[in-house]
């Protein structure tokens, strides 16, 4: 299998370039399974396809400003540098353009000063880690005033509120691009879903996030009750007994090891299957 078996035309006049208000009025496209056929609804109506008893996992973390650019000290050439994830204190793991400006013990400024870093390893990916030269309690501060949403390559105007790219439920910092289905929910929209009798739980300690391209699997560890989900750009429903997880957009659940959390209280695997 090759990726470019997954190719298609996309004519660039039918990518929206900005978010409808209010998000939930997005449309939605309905599959069915059994037979194929396709139905055409707007978000606000996934309600009427979740049922009392289900659960809902949402990844509530909060996308940074990522996308950062710097000076190389040595000859003033500038550097795109979009951080992926912190590995250690004040080192993060990046992508950078042109890769061939970013070896190993080479120095970047950035904010005409505010912040400098150096290249300190190579992945094997040939990603970057670099170490930033600053308290690492002010780096997320710093990041506010140096930083650009990370957006994807088919938006080409300009955010005007950073806001819009964060899910309504967004609290944990650390991602590098926003779990894109979440982007549609609205708290009116999660209220009604609660007061249907559905479960939500929130991701809140994402070691895979949304950085990078997460690989699609699932992973099945024997035991019906004790399994993990990962997922990215689709929605991902496991039906176990009669409760029906249903994951929104990248997700890591693992349930072998901790429980899910929630607004009110921490539901065990126990507690969901039940």
């Amino acid at each position: 299998m090759k990726t470019s078996d997954f190719y298609y035309d996309l004519p660039q006049e039918l990518i929206a370039q900005t978010p409808i208000e209010p998000r939930d009025q997005s449309r939605l496209m309905v599959v069915d399974k059994n037979t194929g056929e396709v139905t055409h609804k707007i978000f606000k109506d996934l309600i009427d396809y979740l049922n009392p008893n289900d659960c809902l996992i949402l990844n509530d973390t909060r996308v940074i400003p990522a996308r950062i650019y710097g000076v190389k000290k040595e000859t003033g050439a500038v550097v795109e540098f979009l951080l992926l994830k912190q590995s250690e204190n004040n080192v993060w793991e990046c992508l950078c353009k042109p890769g061939k400006r970013a070896k190993i013990g080479t120095e970047f400024v950035f904010g005409e000063g505010l912040v400098e870093c150096e290249v300190v390893d190579i992945t094997d990916d040939g990603n970057r880690k670099i170490q930033f030269k600053c308290d690492s309690k002010e780096i997320y501060t710093i990041l506010d005033k140096i930083g650009k949403m990370p957006l994807p390559p088919y938006i080409t105007e300009e955010l005007k509120n950073g806001e819009r790219y964060q899910t309504d439920y967004s609290r944990e910092l650390g991602s590098a691009a926003a779990p894109t289905a979440g982007l549609h929910f609205t708290n009116e929209l999660l209220e009604r879903i609660e007061q249907k009798g559905i479960k939500i739980g929130y991701v809140d300690d994402m070691e895979l996030d949304t950085s990078n391209g997460t690989i699609i699997s699932l992973i099945v560890y024997g035991k019906p009750r004790a399994f993990g989900i990962m997922g990215r750009d689709r929605d991902v429903v496991i039906k176990c007994g009669n409760i029906r997880l249903i994951g929104e957009d990248t997700i890591l659940v693992d349930f072998e090891e901790s429980a899910v959390c929630t607004k009110s209280k921490r539901y065990t695997v126990e507690d969901l299957l039940k």
